[in-house]
């Protein structure tokens, strides 16, 4: 199969797999959609690339110092800037940053952003349960929806990548910087600013 009609065949997958979705229903799908993440302790299952999960659960509560170090004072961490600059993301590949930087969202009622890698790849994550009194206009989610199409087509992440509505997930990026530019844009477009994402997945002129 050639590169154009594989393209194809991943964009079709993912449209398939999240089409009829809004943002509008994140207050419904709500809680129950990972609850083994806000109840039993935070917990995330993580692929790592090779078709392999990881469970990630809370442990001594010692964090990552890639783990948005400039944020930390006396282990607590201060709330990240919205949108938060690429340099900011948490990297929370640790299973105690990823509890931590999760847990610190939950309690300031945020976004959760973040990057983490497997092996040679990394992936972007977004959790909107973090934020309950958060609403993203459909306009909006549109556009993610939109972007991420695209970045399938273009064969930049994975075809299992995730749009939401409430979880965020864009697997198989090949370096960190790439990682943290799709962050921070899709960062900034769940707070109501999608053009920074729509540029960074549009393809080079």
């Amino acid at each position: 199969m050639n590169n154009a009609r594989q393209g194809r065949a991943l964009t079709t997958r993912f449209v398939r797999g999240t089409a009829g979705m809004s943002a509008a229903r994140s207050a419904r799908v709500g809680k129950d959609a990972r609850a083994d993440v806000t109840g039993r302790g935070v917990k995330a299952e993580l692929d790592d690339g090779q078709g392999d999960h990881v469970g990630h659960r809370s442990g001594t509560g010692r964090v990552n110092a890639k783990a948005h170090p400039a944020a930390w004072e006396g282990g607590l961490m201060e709330p990240l800037p919205i949108p938060c600059p690429a340099g900011l993301v948490p990297d929370v590949t640790d299973a105690d940053a990823f509890n931590a930087v999760y847990r610190a969202a939950q309690d300031q009622g945020k976004v959760f952003i973040a990057v983490e890698h497997h092996g040679p790849r990394w992936m972007v994550k977004a959790d909107m349960l973090t934020a309950p009194r958060h609403t993203l206009e459909d306009a909006a989610y549109s556009a993610v929806r939109q972007a991420v199409t695209e970045l399938i087509h273009t064969q930049e992440i994975r075809s299992d990548s995730s749009a939401g509505p409430v979880y965020f997930v864009l697997h198989g990026i090949t370096t960190e910087p790439r990682a943290r530019e799709l962050a921070a844009a899709l960062h900034a477009a769940l707070y109501g600013d999608p053009s920074p994402l729509t540029h960074a997945a549009s393809p080079p002129a």
